[in-house]
C-alpha cells in the first residue's frame, strides 16, 4: 500500500491500476486535463512533467488539494497517480513528511549512468539486429528529425523531450517487452537530469544520435552498441560536474 499526502493509503504500483506511460509517451506539463481516458495517467505525466521542468523543486511537498485544484480532477486520481511517480523515482512518501519531490544526489545520477551503460547499450544493439532481420528504423528516423528539429525552438523542456524520446524510440525498436519496461524508470530519470544539465552546448550529442541512427538503420549491432557506449560515457562526467555544485554526494 502506498502513503497519501493527508496520511491515508492508496494502491501499491502493482495494484494495475495505474498505466505506466510508454516509450513513445510525451511529456506534459498542462495543469487542465480535458480527458476523462487515463486520467491518472495524464496526471502522472503532468506532475512528472512539473517536477523535470523544476516548477516542483526537489524536496517540496505534494499537496493534494492543491493539485487536485490545478489539475481539475478529485483526489482520487492523483492517489492513483502517486505510486507510479514513487516507483519511477519522482516523489517519495512517509507517514510522518507526506508525499515529497525526490532529492537527488550525485550517487543517483552515477547510478543511472551505470544503468544506462547496460541496457540502453544493449537496447541498441538489439534494434540494431532486428533491422538487419527486416524491422523498420522509420519511427526511429522521425523521431530523430524531431529532436534536430527542437535545438530551433530553444525551449529547454522541448529539446529535453525530444532528445529522450530518441533513445525511447530505440528501445521500442529493440522489441523486448521486459527490456522496455526496465528502461521506463530509467528514461524518466535521464529526462530529469538531462532538463536540470541542458544548456545550448549539449547540441553536439545530435551528432552522436545521428551517428547512432545510422548504425541502427545498417543493422551493425556492434557498431551501434559501441556508439552508444561512448554517448553515454561522453556524457557521464560533464553531467556530475555540473550537478557537483548543486548537489549531494549522497
Amino acid at each position: 500500500m502506498y502513503v497519501t499526502g493527508d496520511g491515508q493509503e492508496a494502491l501499491s504500483p502493482g495494484s494495475g491500476r495505474t498505466k505506466p506511460s510508454g516509450s513513445r509517451d510525451l511529456l506534459s506539463a498542462a495543469p487542465q486535463l480535458a480527458s476523462e481516458e487515463s486520467l491518472a495517467h495524464q496526471i502522472y505525466r503532468g506532475i512528472r512533467g512539473k517536477i523535470i521542468s523544476g516548477a516542483l523543486p526537489q524536496g517540496s511537498r505534494l499537496r493534494e488539494r492543491e493539485l487536485a485544484e490545478e489539475f481539475r480532477v478529485s483526489r482520487v486520481p492523483l492517489r492513483e497517480a502517486f505510486p507510479q511517480l514513487e516507483a519511477d523515482g519522482f516523489i517519495q512518501s512517509s507517514p510522518r513528511r507526506g508525499v515529497r519531490v525526490t532529492s537527488l544526489t550525485l550517487k543517483d545520477v552515477d547510478d543511472l549512468f551505470e544503468a544506462r551503460l547496460g541496457m540502453e547499450v544493449y537496447a541498441t544493439r538489439l534494434a540494431a539486429a532486428r533491422v538487419a532481420a527486416g524491422a523498420s528504423a522509420d519511427a526511429l528516423a522521425a523521431a530523430l528529425r524531431v529532436a534536430e528539429d527542437a535545438y530551433a525552438t530553444k525551449d529547454p523542456d522541448v529539446i529535453t523531450e525530444a532528445n529522450v524520446a530518441v533513445h525511447d524510440e530505440i528501445v521500442w525498436l529493440a522489441g523486448n517487452s521486459l527490456l522496455s519496461a526496465m528502461m521506463h524508470a530509467i528514461s524518466g530519470r535521464y529526462r530529469w537530469i538531462f532538463r536540470m544539465t541542458y544548456t545550448p552546448e549539449v547540441a553536439g550529442s545530435g551528432d552522436e544520435h545521428r551517428e547512432i541512427f545510422e548504425a541502427v538503420r545498417n543493422g551493425d549491432p556492434d557498431l551501434a552498441a559501441a556508439i552508444a557506449l561512448v554517448h553515454v560515457v561522453h556524457g557521464r562526467k560533464p553531467t556530475l560536474a555540473m550537478l557537483a555544485g548543486t548537489l549531494p554526494p549522497g
